[in-house]
């Protein structure tokens, strides 16, 4: 059912993700929402071009109440993850 798939992607993403994004220098945001914000020490537009010509896209149309460089990266199931973060380390390492 969509509530456990969604209890599972969270918990994969709350438990190694951010971690594995942490290793790699970035600032994770994570909430208790669907999603994480990210700041990968480079200029977030940049950041979201190189992904999307891996075929990822993120969200840099943030409103946030200070200047930053995050993006929004909605969380889904592992299999649909694990290409973000090979992409995330190929911009980071």
């Amino acid at each position: 059912d969509a509530d456990m798939q969604f209890g599972l992607a969270r918990a994969l993403m709350s438990g190694s993700r951010p971690q594995a994004l942490r290793a790699l220098g970035c600032d994770v945001v994570d909430g208790v929402g669907n999603f994480l914000l990210v700041d990968a020490r480079r200029p977030a537009a940049v950041v979201a071009a190189r992904l999307a010509d891996a075929g990822i896209l993120v969200s840099t149309a943030l409103r946030l109440p200070f200047p930053n460089e995050y993006f929004r990266v909605s969380i889904g199931p592992a299999p649909v993850m694990r290409p973000f973060l090979t992409a995330m380390e190929g911009l980071t390492g």
